[in-house]
């Protein structure tokens, strides 16, 4: 039996722990959704039936929050503009690099999972948002609110510099009349804090901001389920993970000569992933409740 685009994109994901489910299209891949659960979508714009602006519009438009990465051969700003207007959370332009891709699905995923838990782990640190603590082994600290704002912040985009005047206008607000300075003493706070705590550090980043780095890698969880689709105007759905819809990946494995190489006509693919993992992560509430201002999570 002949390999199909579908078939190497599948076996992409699932080199990665991923599986596989597929769709081929826009309205069939929300009639999927109706029965599996899923954590994330990547899709093409041009599908038949429905194309990914309206596949996104309709998600948004029932309050789904799912995850969204466009995939397409359409890459004129405006293009991408109308993308994000109608509620894609990322957008990637065709030819893609397999490896950039599934860092994009990760990072999406990762912030999903840190949207609705309300808590970020890094090793043995637990970042818990509803409790302003931060705990490791036995360990329990309650920090004031501006500092525990400040840290979740840098640690829910580890990496990612920050300046102070982003810093202030998010955690502080844009109509505060404390000056930039005020970071930086939260920021020594911190570090102080936790100077004894391997898992992560805060970094300055002379003439830029700050950012946080994990020093620790958390072992990998269970294996995420993926589903596949056609290549080729399709779907791919990850559940634990996400939805994938996708329609021409074709293009760039022709340029890089891999359906040539091997054979492989022309179709495509969609994922989804573990669904225990998925209930776990919306699983009771916590017995720890405070009222504050500024209560909605900093992401």
């Amino acid at each position: 039996m002949t390999e199909t685009p579908a078939d190497f994109l599948q076996a992409v994901l699932e080199a990665d722990g991923y599986k596989v489910l597929t769709a081929e299209n826009g309205e069939d891949a929300l009639a999927l959704m109706d029965s599996e659960y899923v954590d994330l979508v990547v899709l093409d714009i041009m599908m038949p039936k429905m194309d990914g602006y309206e596949f996104t519009r309709t998600l948004r438009e029932t309050n789904n929050n799912l995850p969204v990465l466009m995939v397409s051969a359409k890459e004129l700003p405006s293009d991408k503009k109308h993308g994000f207007l109608v509620g894609t959370d990322d957008y990637m332009t065709k030819p893609i690099d397999e490896e950039e891709m599934l860092w994009r699905i990760k990072a999406l995923l990762r912030r999903a999972k840190i949207a609705s838990e309300r808590r970020i782990v890094v090793g043995d640190v637990v970042l818990d948002y509803d409790c302003l603590t931060v705990s490791r082994k036995g360990e329990v600290q309650e920090l004031p609110q501006k500092e525990f704002l400040l840290l979740y912040k840098l640690l829910s985009y580890p990496g990612k510099i920050f300046t102070r005047i982003q810093l202030m206008d998010e955690i502080w607000g844009a109509d505060s009349d404390t000056g930039w300075e005020t970071v930086t003493v939260h920021v020594g706070r911190l570090r102080k804090r936790f100077q004894d705590w391997p898992e992560f550090t805060i970094e300055s980043v002379r003439g830029l901001g700050y950012k946080a780095v994990k020093k620790y890698e958390q072992k990998a969880g269970k294996a995420p389920l993926v589903a596949d689709a056609a290549l080729f105007h399709r779907v791919f759905l990850i559940q634990l993970a996400a939805v994938l819809i996708t329609a021409a990946l074709s293009f760039l494995l022709t340029k890089l000569g891999v359906l040539d190489n091997l054979g492989i006509p022309r179709n495509s693919g969609f994922c989804h992933a573990d669904r225990d993992a998925a209930h776990q992560r919306s699983g009771g509430q916590r017995g720890c409740h405070r009222h504050r201002e500024n209560s909605a999570a900093p992401l």
